[in-house]
């Protein structure tokens, strides 16, 4: 099983590839789009060896501590309690699903508006015209990365945002991939 695990991780990684901002050729022409079968049928058993490398590629990678933050959604509104006492803040917005968590950011969607705010004050940061359902998001501090279920119900977008919200790549699969972590701008797809 754990083998199963790391071969999957390794297959899925190697589908988004970097992500991170780190990447100006890609975030100057506004994100890749990738069609793919993150399931890869050509992989092979390494015992492990592959991924070993990859994870010490990261390993000394530092994500920084994500705001804590209680939200909820009362009518059509967000709102948002800092733990650490801050000012309760609130924002407007349609939504066709529950809001998301990750790092600094809360993430929404509704009206066809996925969007995203500081999860400290509720200030917008980005938005932009989307259309599916949240299934999650992953954040490591530069790069947001958001699973969208296709609005017909089969396969998966995937974003990988800066944080201004350019898409820096874009992943369709036919896979249902559920909530995505991030780390050194690799993106992790279950």
């Amino acid at each position: 099983m754990v083998r199963a695990r790391a071969a999957l991780i390794g297959a899925l990684a190697g589908v988004l590839g970097v992500v991170g901002v780190a990447s100006a050729a890609l975030a100057g022409c506004g994100g890749g789009q990738t069609q793919g079968a993150a399931f890869d049928s050509g992989w092979s058993n390494d015992d492990g060896v592959a991924i070993a490398a990859f994870q010490q590629s990261f390993a000394s990678a530092k994500v920084p501590r994500g705001t804590d933050v209680a939200v909820g959604v009362s009518g059509k509104e967000l709102v948002g309690v800092p733990l650490d006492g801050g000012p309760v803040w609130t924002f407007p917005h349609q939504l066709d699903g529950r809001p998301s968590v990750a790092g600094t950011e809360v993430v929404g969607m509704g009206g066809g508006e996925l969007f995203a705010l500081d999860a400290k004050t509720g200030k917008r940061l980005w938005a932009r015209r989307a259309g599916g359902l949240l299934r999650g998001i992953g954040d490591d501090g530069k790069t947001t990365v958001v699973s969208l279920m296709s609005t017909t119900g089969r396969g998966t977008s995937v974003l990988a945002l800066s944080h201004d919200g350019e898409v820096i790549r874009q992943v369709e699969d036919e896979a249902a991939i559920g909530v995505p972590a991030v780390v050194d701008t690799y993106a992790f797809l279950p």
